[in-house]
């Protein structure tokens, strides 16, 4: 008798705790991807009960089959505390795990805290960046080095790495001499999509940045090549981002306040549908991505998706990522971006340029690519 054929995977979403996260939409994409590009691999996703893990399925977009943690307070410690038994990996479902006959596992985000799987189950994870070090940092020192050591060691301690980016393969060597594969990020497709007009922007020209609200994403810098040049065009600033960091979001407000700039930038922290984001990228004149760092920098590509002229600070992922299709800027010098947007609105790329810049996106970070890429370093490296 022919022995049954493994591919048996897990996907280890323990770490999704809001479904609408990008990592939570990585997620997402991944077992859509491998549903419609690997069918012949059998998947089931891990949770804790305390996870979205319902409406993660919806999204999802058929059922899955779902691996449950209890409740902490349901399940007896293994070791001496909870901490240790995620540190070691386990105990309390790996029964379950080899009823199922799980081969392999996919960690799709790498944090400083991830369950760490026997050597059998030859685990890959993904790290998107190092931000929890940044973050941490904004704590205190002590939390830095907390959070750096611990996850240099899970880096070095899980067998294999993807980077989803050239500049986090260096960053990850850099930090903790350790090799990841690159794949990089698919992007997701909107052309089913019907844009639904979000009110307060529609009829209206701007300018649009889609990102989150942090000191590093530099939104302060576009903020005030925006001042620079407001006499000299129609549009508002709209920036789509979050209020969730402490710091970073009143510190915008404040800074719209002080250059009286209430009236011309928006600071929008909404949550939108899908379809309504689709309305945010379609009508924008120009994208501007001024961030400082980034690990992928989906929002700019997503941009030329949807066909709008894109302009990207010049850091080294957006070198990596963008492949030269967008005129660059220093992200320290407003000056320098104040002329660039200027000079992309008086003479914006051609529609036939456009268009050939989304196709290259398309094919360049297609779904497709990245499943068969990722399949392969699963089962056959």
């Amino acid at each position: 008798m022919e022995k049954e054929s493994k591919n048996k995977l897990l996907i280890d979403c323990t770490y999704v705790w809001n479904c609408y996260t990008g990592l939570a939409i990585y997620s997402i994409t991944l077992l859509k991807g491998l549903k419609t590009y690997a069918p012949e691999i059998q998947v089931s996703v891990l949770f804790h009960k305390e996870n979205p893990y319902k409406e993660f399925e919806q999204l999802v977009g058929f059922q899955l089959d779902i691996i449950l943690i209890p409740h902490t307070s349901e399940v007896k410690p293994v070791f001496l505390s909870h901490k240790l038994d995620r540190m070691r990996g386990k105990v309390f479902f790996e029964d379950i795990l080899i009823d199922k006959g799980i081969d392999c596992v996919l960690t799709p985000f790498l944090t400083w805290q991830p369950f760490v799987f026997p050597e059998k189950y030859r685990q890959c994870a993904v790290i998107h960046d190092l931000q929890a070090i940044k973050l941490a940092r904004q704590k205190s020192y002590m939390e830095a080095l907390k959070v750096s050591m611990w996850l240099k060691f899970f880096i070095r301690k899980i067998p294999r790495l993807i980077a989803i980016s050239s500049e986090i393969q260096r960053q990850v060597k850099s930090f903790a001499n350790k090799k990841a594969m690159v794949i990089y990020n698919s992007l997701p497709l909107h052309d089913e999509l019907s844009p639904v007009p979000v009110e307060r922007i529609a009829g209206k020209k701007y300018i649009l940045n889609v990102n989150r609200f942090y000191r590093y994403k530099n939104a302060e810098t576009l903020i005030r090549a925006f001042d620079m040049i407001k006499e000299d065009i129609p549009h508002l600033l709209y920036l789509k981002g979050s209020d969730t960091s402490v710091e970073d979001y009143p510190f915008l407000k404040d800074l719209v306040r002080s250059l009286k700039l209430e009236d011309r930038v928006i600071l929008d922290t909404e949550d939108h549908t899908k379809e309504e984001m689709a309305y945010l990228y379609k009508h924008a004149d120009l994208f501007v991505s001024p961030s400082r760092w980034e690990g992928f920098g989906y929002t700019p590509i997503e941009a030329a998706l949807f066909k709008v002229p894109v302009i990207v600070s010049d850091i080294n992922t957006f070198r990596d990522v963008t492949r030269g299709k967008f005129p660059m800027f220093n992200p320290d010098s407003a000056e320098e971006l104040a002329q660039k947007i200027l000079d992309i609105l008086h003479s914006p790329p051609s529609p036939e340029e456009l268009s050939s810049t989304a196709e290259f996106f398309k094919q360049t970070y297609s779904l497709e690519k990245q499943i068969r890429m990722i399949v392969d370093t699963l089962y056959k490296s």
